[in-house]
């Protein structure tokens, strides 16, 4: 089986097009993106809207091209936890627990 790990992207969207492309070019089994997934350089006030928005409507048509692709995700310690219900209303079909059973 084949992983490409990569984690702490921050919302940078050219990273995303680079994990894109590198994953196109070296097709793997599946994709995980370890955390700290959303934009963190904002105004406090506007932080969990704008990751918010960034979750629903941005990562989806970032990831796009990756649709034959298992992509999982993960929250970061600079992405709101608040916003976890919409990562997984918009990118995750199923909630997978990992364990040591």
């Amino acid at each position: 089986m084949k992983i490409i790990y990569t984690s702490d992207i921050h919302g940078n969207e050219t990273q995303y097009k680079k994990l894109v492309n590198y994953a196109i070019d070296n097709p793997a089994d599946i994709i995980i993106i370890g955390g700290d997934i959303a934009p963190k350089n904002m105004p406090m006030h506007e932080f969990i809207e704008k990751q918010r928005e960034f979750l629903k409507n941005r990562l989806p048509e970032l990831l796009s091209p990756l649709k034959n692709t298992g992509v999982y995700l993960m929250l970061g310690n600079d992405d709101c936890m608040v916003n976890s219900d919409t990562l997984e209303n918009t990118i995750h079909e199923k909630r997978v627990k990992l364990n040591s059973e």
